[in-house]
């Protein structure tokens, strides 16, 4: 995103960087190359895909102060944020693992025994029913106690395993909303009431780690434009 009203198409954008550079002959594909329209590949460019994009948008805001800016071919780079219907930043995670991280939350189930407060359980979610923000969350029709738990989700950008704490903040390659909606009356029963169909909500944007401070966040919770609680 440009700002909060304007988003840029970044890999044609990265193509007219280029162009104006003159650093490159091959623009779209050297375009595809580092500025992938798939977020996944874009995580496997790490930071030079990350430059990319910033010179990017550095390069687009500069521009667009002075004329009209396009692709290579004249394609438009910048769109109207009320034209565009937003998808989650990652479509199609790989995975997805879920943790309770809200303890008065946690209250609403089963009780928890001791050894969940030391080894808390990872939850494995449907990765084929993420939507974004600008999509509808469709209520199942057995389910009177449903609701969404407003969580701060972060994509893990490199392949790992067996992680130290101390080295975790490496791998993380940014930080989303996620909306984790939950037919209550089921957790009772199985522990598996989050597991409906499009309950993995998340987006607007991808931030990356550099420019939030995830351990200070203001959370608004809103539900068809209305102010649940902030």
């Amino acid at each position: 995103m440009l700002n909060e009203t304007r988003i840029v198409d970044l890999t044609l954008g990265y193509a007219a960087y280029l162009r104006e550079a003159g650093e490159e002959t091959r623009l779209y594909e050297a375009a595809n190359l580092r500025l992938p329209p798939d977020m996944i590949e874009f995580f496997k460019g790490g930071e030079l895909s990350k430059k990319a994009a910033q010179q990017t948008l550095d390069f687009v805001s500069r521009q667009s102060k002075k004329k009209d800016v396009s692709g290579p071919r004249g394609e438009q780079l910048i769109y109207a944020r009320k034209d565009v219907r937003l998808m989650a930043p990652v479509p199609r995670p790989a995975s997805i693992r879920t943790a309770t991280v809200y303890m008065g939350h946690s209250r609403i189930g089963p009780p928890r025994t001791e050894y969940w407060y030391k080894f808390p359980v990872l939850t494995h979610r449907t990765t084929t029913n993420v939507i974004g923000p600008d999509e509808p969350i469709v209520r199942p029709h057995y389910a009177k106690y449903f609701d969404c738990e407003l969580e701060v989700g972060f994509y893990v950008g490199t392949e790992c395993r067996d992680v130290r704490v101390a080295d975790a903040e490496k791998y993380i390659a940014g930080y989303t909303i996620y909306n984790d909606c939950t037919a209550r009356e089921l957790i009772f029963k199985d522990n598996h009431g989050d597991h409906e169909k499009m309950c993995n909500v998340m987006g607007p944007c991808l931030v990356t780690p550099d420019e939030i401070d995830e351990k200070n966040l203001k959370v608004t919770y809103r539900i068809n434009g209305e102010v649940f609680y902030e």
